[in-house]
């Protein structure tokens, strides 16, 4: 996630995967171009939805430096810059704990905020996990099988890919689905103009998170 303003700019990166660390995801608040003033990472968490405001308990979430808490929010202070400039602070969720997204802004006093636009940065951490997820199980499949055709869709918050190889004269398809929905997945020839002639259904398997697969073979 990326954010900009007034040659200032904001960067969130997943840095730890909750399988990795003991259930926590790790974030990256990196602010880039806001000089050595002092700056304020004001933030909450998300427990009905991502995009709720809420105040953590701290075995919801922690930030490195420390936070304080004020009313109504979490306050951490940014450490001075790195040898590129930036300025970084590290977030620690931990979702099974019921926390479903990280909201933010920054904070100069006494009244300089920024926002992603009008409304404030948030994370949906369901999202940015399956996201990874979605790229490095395509990145395995297309390095165990470096020779297929591959196509990528984003369709309605789905994220779609497909592998498509050679299989003995046949054509062999694996398709993965980054999607919160249950979804299957329907196939089939078409004419020229793209009307089915048949098609089937083929149930979903899910591998990780969001993430599910399906393969066919066409023959």
């Amino acid at each position: 996630m990326i954010g900009s303003a007034a040659g200032h700019s904001v960067r969130v990166d997943v840095v730890g995967e909750p399988e990795d660390n003991g259930g926590w995801t790790g974030l990256e608040v990196s602010a880039d171009g806001f000089g050595d003033g002092e700056l304020i990472l004001h933030w909450g968490v998300g427990k009905q939805s991502p995009s709720e405001w809420a105040l953590p308990t701290d075995t919801q979430a922690t930030t490195t430096p420390a936070a304080t808490r004020v009313p109504g929010a979490c306050q951490t202070i940014f450490p001075s810059e790195d040898e590129q400039g930036c300025r970084k602070i590290k977030a620690e969720i931990k979702a099974d704990e019921g926390v479903k997204g990280f909201q933010f802004c920054l904070h100069r006093k006494p009244n300089d905020w920024l926002k992603d636009g009008k409304a404030n940065f948030i994370v949906d951490l369901a999202k940015s996990q399956g996201s990874k997820a979605f790229r490095s199980l395509v990145q395995k499949a297309s390095d165990e099988n470096p020779k297929a055709k591959q196509a990528f869709w984003s369709c309605n918050g789905a994220e779609v890919a497909v592998l498509a190889s050679d299989v003995g004269g046949a054509c062999k398809v694996q398709a993965f689905i980054n999607s919160e929905l249950d979804l299957v997945l329907q196939y089939g020839p078409a004419n020229n103009d793209r009307r089915w002639l048949t098609s089937e259904r083929l149930p979903l398997e899910k591998l990780q998170g969001t993430v599910s697969s399906g393969t066919m073979t066409l023959a």
